[in-house]
């Protein structure tokens, strides 16, 4: 009973932590979703949005006023950092969840009857439509809007002649990236990649085992 009792203690510290990564989850999506609109601003009025934002900060600091390229910088490189952060986190959660649903198992092992399915396997196995559909907003939607966007603000900025001109475009172009690995990652199968768990695959094979499996 002693080792029952210490897995069980670490798996409400194991689920305690997860609530953790969700909160800031949550947080990190509101803020993505405020800097989204801040550089679609950006893309249709810039002077508006560049006027309110040092309105903003001439509030709080006196007499402080930036101009719009490092304004229009400064969000851009926010938004890269908090997409990242935010897509690290996810993949952290989703490791989690299958983590939790292990550490179940193990506390339901020998016992007929009794099952505790609070986070993992309840998590893993029971999507209704609604939860799908979101789901799949979060996997497709959020990172694809985030390279739509992404384009669409180089394409805005490309005949520019602003000194921070090409700082602008590669963090763009990083956003993009991390959001193609993510959606990698989530949708398709990297680990056929992995040498030490498929050592016996060739390219070929490892390709197509990533795109359909």
């Amino acid at each position: 009973m002693e080792g029952i009792e210490v897995l069980y203690d670490h798996y409400k510290d194991t689920f305690e932590q997860q609530k953790r990564y969700l909160t800031k989850r949550d947080y990190l999506t509101v803020l993505l979703l405020i800097l989204t609109i801040l550089l679609i601003g950006l893309i249709f009025d810039p002077n508006y949005i560049s006027s309110k934002l040092n309105a903003v900060i001439k509030a709080q600091v006196n007499n402080l006023v930036f101009d719009f390229e490092f304004i229009n910088t400064g969000l851009i490189i926010a938004f890269f950092w908090f997409s990242l952060q935010y897509y690290m986190l996810v993949l952290q959660i989703e490791k989690m969840y299958k983590y939790l649903n292990q550490c179940e198992a193990s506390l339901c092992a020998g016992y007929t009857g009794f099952k505790i399915n609070r986070e993992g396997a309840y998590y893993l196995k029971s999507y209704p439509w609604m939860k799908t559909l979101a789901d799949r907003f979060f996997v497709l939607g959020i990172p694809i809007g985030f390279i739509t966007l992404s384009v669409c603000k180089i394409v805005n900025e490309w005949c520019w002649t602003s000194n921070l001109h090409y700082v602008d475009i590669t963090f763009l172009l990083l956003t993009s990236l991390f959001s193609l690995l993510y959606i990698s990652n989530r949708v398709f199968h990297e680990e056929y990649f992995d040498e030490e768990c498929h050592p016996n695959e060739n390219l070929l094979m490892r390709i197509k085992r990533y795109l359909t499996n």
